[in-house]
């Protein structure tokens, strides 16, 4: 069975995609003339800065790069039409072989979403997508032929899987596919039995999913999930310490490294190091660079149905370019819009509070499993609303007055700053968001108060 997926599933259906030996300015200049050609969104943008590259030294090339438009994501709403290539005849043509037809679901692609219409990427960047998430796999020691299991919820699952057979998910890859539309003690049920039965050398998941199958876990009646070594989980958003410590306190030996992930491209660089905030980029595959607000902007060399060149994530890291051409993400903080502001004036992202949760932790014996912060808009002004999940109720009154002062006297600008201890997570929700803010319109404002105040 090994053989058969190596020599039919990840040889002939998921056929490796060819690597470049090209540097990468010469394939950003080859990206660029490509698309200039193919995509109506990029026509004759690129053509002044290319009649000009070949007297521009390396640093000067790619300064000038830097300074080129970028894609936005409201611009992949409203130009996907444009930005997509209009030559469908040979994009659309693949180069697995026919083999593939007969063991695929419908048609082999990823969807690209918008507001107004649904874009397909042809297979060979459908294929390049479903590599990206191989070759992150194999950073947790899985190999090709290994069996791993998938779990995902209905909503967020990539299309390149979906679009597979089950027949061929099984028995041609050794993925079993697990989906959900609610985390309860059935899927956990599902889970086990799925581990025990085909031993996954890996988990394949994301952090939300994750968080609270682990906070199932630690009921009592439960008993722990057996034969799973190694945990790959995708995300955007960086992941609370106290998340990542609940969570290996439910699966003590296994290997859980993150990697991150852009629903268009696929992974764009894995964990780096037992710090699951530092990623190294797949660079032979994209281009990264530093964007305004700190956001990462990405250039994929090879995906040429949808091409984006300069995508603007909206997720703020450090971008780390070496001499040598290396790529690395550091202090992932997730959407650039995520923050609160102090009365200091100062952005307050997800890092301060993971900090502040990291000492509360270090003061009173790790109780706290899980925090968020929400921001409300009232009447009154603005108001925040901290949730703490423990998971010792004895340290409750201490976690409550020391979150309490820290948050009131950063916050003193809000009001009221109401901090809920829990025991539980209350609801599965599928983009845990460690800092929410309001954006409900004015009109809306009274009620939206209202309903906090209730919750608080």
């Amino acid at each position: 069975m090994n053989f058969l997926r190596k020599a039919v599933g990840y040889k002939t259906i998921l056929r490796p995609p060819q690597r470049s030996k090209l540097c990468a300015r010469a394939r950003l200049i080859d990206l660029m003339h490509e698309t200039g050609k193919t995509s109506p969104f990029y026509k004759n943008q690129f053509d002044l800065f290319l009649q000009n590259t070949g007297e521009m030294s390396d640093d000067d090339f790619f300064y000038a790069y830097s300074h080129m438009p970028i894609v936005t994501q409201n611009d992949i709403q409203t130009y996907a039409e444009k930005i997509a290539a209009v030559s469908t005849e040979n994009t659309n043509k693949t180069e697995i072989p026919d083999l593939t037809s007969l063991l695929l679901k419908k048609k082999y692609l990823v969807r690209i979403k918008t507001q107004n219409a649904d874009y397909n990427i042809n297979d060979k960047d459908a294929n390049l997508f479903l590599h990206t998430m191989l070759r992150s796999f194999k950073k947790l020691g899985w190999k090709e032929g290994d069996n791993l299991i998938a779990l995902y919820p209905e909503q967020n699952l990539p299309d390149a899987i979906k679009n597979l057979s089950p027949f061929a998910l099984k028995h041609f890859l050794g993925i079993t596919l697990i989906t959900y539309t609610t985390i309860d003690e059935q899927l956990v049920a599902s889970l086990k039995e799925a581990c025990q039965k085909t031993k996954p050398r890996l988990l394949a998941t994301t952090p939300d999913t994750l968080i609270n199958i682990a906070s199932i876990l630690q009921k009592p009646e439960q008993t722990p999930i057996e034969h799973l070594p190694a945990i790959h989980m995708s995300l955007q958003s960086p992941l609370l310490d106290c998340n990542k410590k609940m969570i290996q306190s439910c699966f003590p030996d296994s290997d859980i490294q993150c990697a991150y992930i852009c629903p268009y491209l696929g992974i764009i660089a894995h964990q780096s190091s037992l710090n699951n905030n530092e990623f190294d980029v797949f660079e032979d595959l994209f281009y990264c660079e530093q964007g305004s607000n700190n956001t990462i902007i990405i250039t994929s060399y090879d995906q040429t149905s949808f091409p984006l060149i300069r995508y603007e994530t909206g997720h703020m890291a450090r971008v780390i370019t070496e001499e040598n051409g290396t790529q690395r993400f550091e202090m992932l903080e997730g959407a650039f819009d995520h923050y609160l502001i102090g009365a200091d004036g100062y952005m307050y992202y997800p890092s301060f509070f993971n900090a502040l949760i990291n000492e509360i932790n270090k003061v009173f014996g790790d109780p706290v499993t899980d925090f968020t912060i929400k921001h409300a808009i009232t009447p009154e002004g603005e108001s925040l609303l901290a949730t703490i999940t423990l998971n010792d109720q004895s340290k409750t009154g201490a976690v409550y007055q020391a979150a309490t002062e820290n948050l009131r006297t950063v916050f003193a600008n809000h009001y009221p700053v109401d901090v809920v201890i829990t025991n539980t997570l209350s609801v599965y929700e599928p983009q845990h968001k460690i800092v929410t803010r309001d954006h409900i319109p004015p009109e809306q404002r009274s009620q939206n108060a209202h309903q906090h105040r209730l919750a608080s």
